[in-house]
């Protein structure tokens, strides 16, 4: 079993596809893969202003607003309180923010290769291996994650990259589990 504690205040920021906002990148596969030849990667994102989403063919997306008071796609109003979003990534939405900047996280997964799933857990919980990558991330102030004999402490934003078969017991008012598998086309050949 694999885990690794990646910090948010740890996180260099990247200018956007589009030019229109920042990132900070989480994890991404492969490692030396650019922002048009991943094959998965989760990120942190501040958005400052209104305006159209970068698009990404073949990407299947799904994000949640982390801070603020939230973004309005094409109809479509997500708050900090809701759960995540999931939509394809040659969608061409337009996004408004409703009273100022948000930041959100976004996991991306290219669709002939893997595919992911996002939960959000508002309550004290288990992360059940099932053979695929898990991150955890911590969506309120503070989260113990016990991994067998280890007790790690994530601070708001903090993600655990979990990779392997054991159980993660996690300690949280609010966090989200992030599991990312091969796609069933990916896994055949």
């Amino acid at each position: 079993m694999v885990w690794k504690l990646i910090t948010a205040d740890s996180l260099p920021s990247m200018p956007w596809k589009n030019g229109a906002g920042t990132t900070r990148e989480l994890l991404k596969f492969p490692a030396s893969a650019t922002i048009d030849t991943f094959d998965w990667r989760i990120s942190l994102a501040a958005v400052a202003t209104s305006g159209p989403f970068s698009l990404f063919p073949d990407i299947d997306r799904t994000m949640i607003v982390t801070d603020g008071q939230g973004i309005e796609l094409d109809g479509i109003v997500l708050r900090r309180t809701d759960d995540p979003f999931a939509f394809p990534g040659e969608f061409p939405y337009r996004a408004s923010l409703i009273d100022g900047p948000i930041a959100d996280l976004n996991v991306m997964t290219r669709r002939t290769r893997f595919s992911h799933l996002v939960r959000r857990h508002r309550a004290v919980g288990t992360s059940i291996a099932r053979g695929n990558i898990r991150v955890i991330v911590a969506l309120s102030d503070r989260a113990i994650c016990a991994i067998g004999t280890e007790s790690i402490t994530l601070r708001r934003l903090d993600s655990l990259f979990v990779e392997g078969a054991e159980r993660a017991d996690v300690e949280a008012a609010d966090w989200l589990e992030i599991e990312i598998q091969p796609a069933p086309s990916a896994a055949a050949t």
